[in-house]
């Protein structure tokens, strides 16, 4: 009964749905299926979930900024059965990349994959990073089937204690949500 009070705790923090009393003190398959596929609420602010596109904003690093696609299953894998993003190119663009993220050893990391061996640029890994003000041992997870939005620190110790972060919105749109906000009022005077 303890393990059915404490799974019922699990779900109703994650789910709308409460989680009926079984007549047996068993819980059933469907109710096991729920807590199984359930999402923490830390998880859910901080990864991308179900998107199939973000953008890059700011990285520092050549050619890595901008939006990044889903690609299909059947096109690219690295772990099996994640998600590759592969980042779009303008056609204008002098600078020959193609950074992609994806699961690697059971940790996220954006690459570029254009030279042999791949160069890798950020990485989501907690044995190897640490994030100012981000709990990367809950954020970066082994073995998460969808990318996180935080805790990607630099590969390159020269990029120094920058971060990236992943982006729903496109660039312009984020740089002018930081930048409309008015703290000081000094607009109004």
């Amino acid at each position: 009964m303890k393990l059915y009070v404490f799974l019922s705790l699990v779900t109703t923090a994650v789910s709308p749905e409460p989680l009926e009393a079984p007549q047996s003190g068993m819980l059933s398959s469907d109710e096991l299926a729920k807590l199984q596929n359930a999402v923490s609420p830390v998880l859910a602010s901080t990864n991308l979930l179900d998107s199939d596109e973000f953008f890059v904003c700011g990285s520092r690093v050549p050619g890595m900024n901008g939006h990044y696609v889903l690609q299909p299953p059947d096109v690219v894998q690295s772990d099996p059965d994640t998600p590759v993003f592969f980042r779009e190119d303008d056609d204008n663009e002098a600078l020959k990349t193609d950074f992609r993220l994806f699961r690697h050893n059971g940790f996220w990391m954006i690459a570029d994959v254009e030279p042999w061996p791949p160069v890798t640029h950020f990485r989501c890994d907690p044995t190897k990073s640490q994030v100012i003000g981000v709990d990367v041992t809950e954020v970066c997870g082994l073995g998460q089937s969808t990318p996180p939005r935080i805790g990607y620190s630099p590969a390159d110790p020269k990029l120094g204690d920058f971060s990236l972060t992943l982006h729903r919105d496109a660039c312009q749109e984020v740089l002018q949500i930081d930048t409309s906000n008015n703290y000081s009022r000094k607009d109004e005077l």
